[in-house]
């Protein structure tokens, strides 16, 4: 009975700010393959259980509800209302990561020359590579709630939507840019969490290795399945920008979980996924939006992501302040940082072409740093 409160307070919620008669998704009207239907159903069954870990670990216990909409626009979203968080996540969401992740489970236990992926089963993969999908959209949405976004733009324009074309929002008090500055935020945050959870279950760096591609695979095509979907979006940095803070966070969380001294050594070798990675994208253009990973390779990037990086410092000042978990503040970036970020990463690289190793390289530009703060 309490259930089907919430329930109608999220569609009457849902309908009035949003054209459309929207529905709670009924498997038992559902054209989906019963396989379909009994994992959305069982998924809705435990979100509720996840949603609750996620707040428990983190000292907090805020009011959130998780209804599947019957839509086949690939799509999630959050709002709150009367103090009750929803977050809405529309069947084909759930449909589109079961046949995709089929088609690339598939691929990568097929593929003799994937060491990663031999005497692995083929169910197995799917599960894994589903369920980060899955949770890094669930999570995605739940960051946006905790860390206050929802209560700064639901103030002001009523919904918190992902993958709109964002002409309603800009005559808000929060410009594209700071949108786009709260989704990475949002990002960086499930992916710390997708980390820490990889941490805390693996012992050695190979099956850290494992999961993190299983991971960086699941994110590229929840990108990919909502990119098909929103090739107008302007709200949302671009692909490759997000697939690279995504990857930076990821690395400075597993440092400091391994607490080791030679920890960015460690790092240099779980790295090495990163051109399986690659490799994998190449090879299904079909599947993957692959223009996501060519991005990072673009002239521009590194400012694009400082100005989006600076965007974030001035914006986190505004959502802490109506945020349930708020995140530490931090210092922008200037001109002076990206040509430092440049140099380090040339001289890293000729460094190691020249014989150079990794531990040898880092330790040198730490001193040529500290002669250089003396001058």
């Amino acid at each position: 009975m309490e259930k089907d409160i919430y329930k109608h307070e999220f569609l009457e919620y849902l309908n009035s700010n949003k054209s459309g008669n929207n529905i709670i998704f009924d498997e038992a009207n559902s054209e989906y393959s019963p396989f379909e239907n009994e994992l959305i159903h069982s998924v809705s069954v435990i979100v509720d259980n996840l949603i609750e870990k996620m707040s428990e670990g983190r000292g907090i216990s805020p009011e959130i509800h998780v209804f599947c909409v019957k839509d086949e626009i690939v799509n999630a979203f959050c709002f709150v209302t009367n103090k009750h968080y929803y977050i809405g996540i529309h069947s084909a969401t759930y449909v589109e990561l079961i046949r995709r992740t089929q088609i690339l489970s598939d691929y990568l236990v097929q593929n003799e020359h994937l060491s990663y992926y031999q005497n692995k089963n083929v169910s197995d993969v799917q599960a894994l590579l589903w369920t980060y999908a899955f949770k890094m959209i669930l999570v995605h949405e739940y960051m946006h709630i905790i860390l206050g976004h929802c209560d700064t733009i639901c103030a002001e324009r009523a919904f918190l939507w992902e993958n709109e074309n964002g002409e309603e929002r800009l005559e808000g008090t929060l410009n594209v840019i700071a949108l786009q500055a709260i989704e990475m935020f949002a990002d960086e945050l499930s992916a710390m969490d997708a980390a820490w959870q990889i941490m805390m279950k693996e012992e050695d760096i190979e099956s850290i290795k494992y999961d993190l591609l299983n991971y960086y695979l699941a994110v590229l095509l929840v990108f990919s399945i909502f990119h098909n979907y929103s090739l107008n979006d302007i709200t949302h940095p671009k692909l490759g920008i997000r697939l690279h803070s995504i990857m930076a966070a990821v690395d400075d969380t597993i440092v400091k979980g391994l607490g080791v001294t030679d920890a960015e050594a460690q790092i240099e070798k779980i790295d090495t996924v990163i051109d399986v990675f690659m490799e994998v994208a190449q090879q299904f253009p079909r599947l993957f939006a692959y223009d996501i990973v060519t991005e990072l390779g673009m002239g521009e990037f590194d400012k694009e992501y400082i100005d989006l990086y600076n965007a974030a410092a001035d914006v986190v000042k505004t959502t802490n302040s109506r945020a349930i978990y708020p995140i530490d503040e931090f210092e922008k970036m200037d001109q002076s940082t990206l040509e430092l970020l440049n140099w380090e990463r040339d001289f890293l690289q000729n460094a190691q072409q020249s014989g150079m190793s990794y531990e040898e390289a880092r330790e040198l530009i730490a001193k040529m740093r500290k002669q250089m703060e003396e001058l």
